[in-house]
């Protein structure tokens, strides 16, 4: 079984004060380079959700060979920006099936709030498209908003409202990758048998402390998960290894 690998990255923040374009571009020159089967995107591509930003975003992203899933953050949120998305982007929940994985893109944000929220009408929804989904796919969440707090990033005040839920539905439900943004900083925890795999900013000012602007790479082979961040231009840091098997990350 070869390996399955997965680009992350997220926070480009187009439009904001200090935004980095040349390393955006970089980013997708070096994920283009390495070919995943997948590239996630995951939230606030623009910094206030205004067209000239979701155009331009859109530009950029186009660059990306391969297939792709972009989701919704919360600063693309604002100005009514979630119907640009649509436009631009698509539908805001989608899903994404191949040989090796069912991922399921969701919109976490809310208009004009940086906190996420996932309705309890939205958390059936989630349930049942994973209980259709094929039982010999491997089970991955994307959503922009994290569920556990991340270290580094400052004080809390804008999680996911009601992660404690989500995380409760993906341990049922038998996910194995919950793939996230929003706080600028990469980071692993592993709850349960899941990996939560936050990306850092890929093109936006706020580096918080973090060398360079990133993205990560995930390698999921027959019975071991890889997550690495790739600094753009620089290295590549290790920041898990995991035993794999059927019932997700077991060890």
């Amino acid at each position: 079984m070869s390996t399955y690998t997965i680009a992350q990255l997220s926070d480009l923040h187009v439009g904001e004060a200090g935004y980095r374009e040349d390393m955006v571009l970089t980013a997708i020159e070096e994920i283009n380079q390495l070919s995943p089967d997948l590239t996630l995107v995951a939230g606030d591509l623009t910094w206030n959700g205004i067209r000239e930003q979701f155009e331009g975003v859109r530009d950029v992203l186009n660059r990306i060979k391969g297939p792709r899933i972009v989701i919704m953050g919360n600063h693309d949120a604002a100005n009514v920006g979630y119907l640009l998305f649509e436009e631009l982007f698509g539908a805001r929940f989608r899903e994404h099936k191949d040989e090796r994985v069912f991922l399921l893109g969701v919109d976490s944000s809310q208009p004009d709030l940086d906190t996420g929220h996932i309705s309890r009408e939205h958390q059936r929804y989630i349930g049942d498209v994973y209980d259709k989904a094929d039982k010999s796919l491997i089970k991955v969440l994307a959503l922009h908003h994290h569920l556990v707090p991340v270290p580094r990033s400052g004080r809390e005040r804008d999680i996911l409202v009601d992660a404690g839920d989500i995380l409760e539905l993906m341990m049922h439900k038998g996910v194995s990758l919950v793939l996230s943004g929003h706080r600028h900083v990469p980071w692993v925890w592993r709850v349960e048998n899941m990996l939560l795999v936050y990306s850092g900013t890929c093109g936006g000012p706020r580096l918080r402390a973090s060398p360079a602007h990133n993205y990560n790479i995930i390698q999921i082979g027959k019975a071991t998960v890889e997550v690495t961040t790739k600094f753009v231009g620089g290295q590549a840091r290790l920041k898990a290894r995991c035993r794999w098997g059927k019932r997700g990350i077991t060890g």
